[in-house]
């Protein structure tokens, strides 16, 4: 009963568009989405299950972690993905080309970078929020005799 990492993995590439990653030799892509794991899992607040109980050498959870937190550290590691592009100075230097040879805006990239960690961030702590709040927390809060003998 273990959780791969790759179930994870793939919720996070369910996340991005980077054709650029599919030019990294797998073992490489493997390790960068394991450090983007390792920045997920330290910034997953309070979650269910065990997320340190993890080997690194099989690369796998050494316990079954919910759906529910699979996805959310997918997105989680979409924003450790994210940040650097959003700090990195050579940002400001970039310019695209289109049809029209036009140049966009570094400060509008940014802008839109920032925007979809927003979103994603959003996205995470409504996951969480409703993750804390199911049925089954709120009966282990109480404790399970109590909520029987009022419910």
């Amino acid at each position: 009963m273990a959780t791969p990492f790759s179930d994870v993995f793939d919720y996070f590439l369910s996340n991005i568009t980077d054709y650029s990653l599919l030019e990294l030799h797998n073992v490489e892509l493997e390790e960068n989405m394991k450090s983007w794991l390792m920045g997920a899992i330290v910034n997953f607040p309070n979650p269910k299950s065990d997320l340190f109980n993890f080997d690194s050498i099989d690369n796998k959870f050494n316990i079954d972690i919910s759906q529910g937190e699979k996805i959310i550290l997918g997105k989680l590691m979409a924003i450790e993905y994210i940040n650097p592009f959003i700090l990195d100075e050579t940002l400001l230097k970039q310019s695209l080309n289109s049809k029209d040879y036009r140049s966009y805006s570094p400060a509008k990239q940014l802008e839109t970078l920032q925007k979809i960690k927003t979103e994603l961030s959003n996205d995470v702590s409504l996951m969480i929020s409703r993750q804390s709040y199911s049925v089954n927390n709120i009966k282990e809060w109480f404790g399970k005799k109590e909520w029987e003998i009022t419910h």
